[in-house]
């Protein structure tokens, strides 16, 4: 598989912004089926970790998300922005190589920014090339448009929204159904 969907719970707005948890599923967009997972929490609250912005109004309204809110607050199991982003690039190679692997955020200037953004702030390179960034958004609307399905709403979501993990499966399904809409079986 080269398809990767990104998915990342973050303090802040585009194009820099301090990362709370990073998703990460391969899948396949003809098929819909998924792959090898990641999923890391980052320790967002400590400035020696990241350099990256974050916003009080972000803050504010991750602390009224119920279950997600724990996505944020709860310290277990925490890394550094070095340690996440290595081991994200590590999870890449693993499954595809660098020049290969299609990377899926949602909108054209977030996902795929920020965490670009965050390799970069740590002088490491992102494990993707720059063109090869997808947007969901894009065939969200093309559905929308072409087909009259709103391919977002048509699946029903499995887990906790503002998850990181879970938000990225979801994704990659309704992109794969979207894919499928618009011909690309």
């Amino acid at each position: 598989m080269k398809h990767l969907m990104l998915d990342l719970e973050f303090l802040g707005k585009p194009p820099l912004a301090r990362l709370c948890t990073v998703g990460a599923v391969f899948f396949e967009p003809s098929t819909g089926e998924i792959g090898a997972q990641f999923y890391a929490r980052v320790r967002w609250a400590e400035e020696t970790d990241q350099s990256l912005p974050f916003e009080a109004s972000t803050v504010a309204w991750w602390m009224k998300q119920g279950a997600a809110t724990h996505e944020i607050t709860d310290d277990a199991d925490r890394h550094t922005i070095v340690q996440v982003l290595t081991g994200l690039a590590d999870f890449i190679v693993q499954h595809c190589s660098v020049k290969d692997v299609q990377v899926w955020g949602n909108g054209s200037d977030c996902d795929c920014v920020i965490l670009g953004g965050a390799y970069k702030s740590v002088h490491m390179p992102a494990p993707w090339q720059f063109w090869n960034t997808r947007d969901v958004r894009t065939i969200v609307q093309l559905a929308r448009d072409l087909r009259g399905v709103d391919i977002k709403r048509a699946l029903p979501f499995q887990g906790v929204k503002h998850h990181a993990l879970h938000d990225a499966m979801h994704q990659a399904q309704y992109v794969s159904h979207g894919f499928q809409l618009l011909g690309g079986v």
